[in-house]
């Protein structure tokens, strides 16, 4: 597989990766798999089969596991839903759902 970084794609194959990676996120995340850190970073580039592919699972949680709670608010700032980064979520009292990593999208 030879992939690229998102961030040097022509328009059209920047709109296909985002579309591939939003898929790849929703299936992981109703699967529990949860990213937590989307940022363009987390999108690249399959040359071979024209596909965008979603990488960067370093603080990904599966749902229910030790580790990060639900509560814990990680990932890359200027990316992260607005209500984590207010004081509750600095905190840790808002829980992680669904529509902040697609936010962060």
């Amino acid at each position: 597989m030879k992939v690229e970084r998102s961030e040097g794609l022509c328009e059209d194959n920047m709109i296909s990766a985002y579309i591939h990676a939003l898929f790849c996120h929703r299936a992981l995340w109703v699967d529990g798999v949860h990213l937590r850190d989307i940022s363009l970073a987390s999108i690249i580039w399959d040359k071979d089969r024209h596909v965008g592919v979603l990488h960067d699972f370093d603080l990904a949680r599966h749902f229910g596991s030790k580790g990060a709670t639900s509560h814990e608010n990680t990932g890359t700032v200027p990316f992260m839903a607005l209500d984590l980064l207010g004081n509750d979520g600095q905190s840790g009292l808002v829980p992680r759902r669904y529509r902040h990593d697609a936010e962060a999208f």
